[in-house]
């Protein structure tokens, strides 16, 4: 069985997006995912799976979708892929704070003619294949890189950020 991790975009923030973490496990273990656990409540899960996981995504948003009566995008990363994002991490020479780096998670890579400037703010991102790495000087709370920007940006591939210090706690996970 392979390890995976589940980011799943857009629930637990507000009150029509609410997903209890007990029955997101119950979910995923009637798709056949083995070893199921969430890490805090905005959708992060790491499981193993025999299958082929590329139909799993789409079975997945669709029992999210019947469960909870939400249509959220499903962001799959293997285990090896998550190594990767830990090893690219381009800010390792600096002294941030991990609470004000994100790392954006795609569903596709984008191309380098699509601008994610934006048109005020420090914010720095480093694109890394389907990663982006986001340094908020300000915090998340105060960038004009918000889930619309992105979404206007970046129309037809998802995208979910978590702060460094999450994605380092869920890498630990992937390997416990």
């Amino acid at each position: 069985m392979c390890t995976y991790l589940a980011l799943l975009r857009g629930i637990n923030v507000g009150k029509n997006s609410t997903v209890p973490m007990a029955r997101l496990r119950e979910v995923f273990a009637e798709l056949g995912c083995a070893d199921v656990r969430t890490y805090i409540q905005s959708g992060n899960v790491v499981f193993r799976f025999d299958d082929d996981p590329h139909e799993l995504r789409s079975h997945l948003a669709t029992a999210i979708n019947d469960s909870f009566g939400l249509a959220v995008p499903v962001l799959l990363r293997d285990r090896t892929e998550l190594d990767a994002v830990v090893r690219d991490y381009p800010f390792a020479d600096r002294d941030l704070d991990p609470s004000k780096v994100g790392v954006g998670f795609l569903a596709h890579e984008t191309t380098d003619d699509i601008d994610l400037r934006p048109s005020r703010g420090k914010e720095e991102i480093v694109r890394a294949g389907r990663e982006l790495y986001i340094h908020y000087p300000d915090g998340m709370g105060r960038s004009a890189l918000t889930p619309a920007f992105f979404q206007r940006r970046l129309p037809n591939n998802p995208m979910t950020v978590r702060n460094w210090r999450t994605v380092m706690r869920l890498h630990t996970m992937m390997y416990t």
